[in-house]
């Protein structure tokens, strides 16, 4: 046996009517997020093993679009809770501010990459530079010109920020920074 035993990986198992945590590695701040939710038009999914949420949002004239949140590893640990009493908002857009505004206010800079087609719409955040990614630097978006120029000349594939919800550009930080 060596020196260094390499550490185990408990599997998290989700209390019946419980939901996940996000575990912040910085502060220990524990932010709530929905288990396996459906409604009419909705369904939300957090993977535990990657730190991973995603909503797919079903609409009889556009048919089903998809967003997804990824990197949140390099931020928080994850853990389950029991039900509380409080209330979870299982969209993409709530559970996206609450969480940009807590990275936000650990990390003057970090990144996030984004993947989009017709149909779908993936962020994903990072401590390190990513090529491609956009920089949030002292709560600025740094290639806030670039995007806009993607948004006006939309190409197949690039970003459609009518679709998109993007942290300082379809949302302000100020506004994320006040939930």
């Amino acid at each position: 046996m060596g020196l260094f035993k390499k550490k185990e990986k408990k599997k998290i198992e989700l209390p019946q009517n419980g939901h996940w945590v996000l575990v912040c590695k910085e502060c220990g701040e524990r932010l709530p997020v929905p288990a396996h939710t459906e409604m009419s038009g909705l369904v939300f999914d957090f993977y535990p093993e990657t730190a991973a949420l995603q909503v797919k949002y079903y609409a009889q004239d556009t048919g089903q679009y998809t967003l997804q949140l990824d990197g949140l590893k390099d931020f928080f640990e994850v853990d389950a809770e029991e039900a509380g009493g409080i209330v979870l908002a299982a969209s993409f857009r709530d559970n996206l501010k609450m969480i940009h505004r807590h990275i936000a206010s650990h990390h003057d800079k970090f990144y996030a990459m984004y993947l989009q087609s017709n149909d779908y719409f993936k962020l994903t955040y990072s401590k390190g530079f990513v090529p491609g990614g956009l920089a949030y630097e002292n709560n600025t978006l740094k290639q806030f010109d670039q995007l806009c120029e993607i948004a006006r000349n939309p190409k197949p594939g690039m970003l459609d920020l009518d679709k998109a919800e993007i942290p300082g550009y379809t949302w302000s930080l100020t506004e994320a920074e006040s939930i």
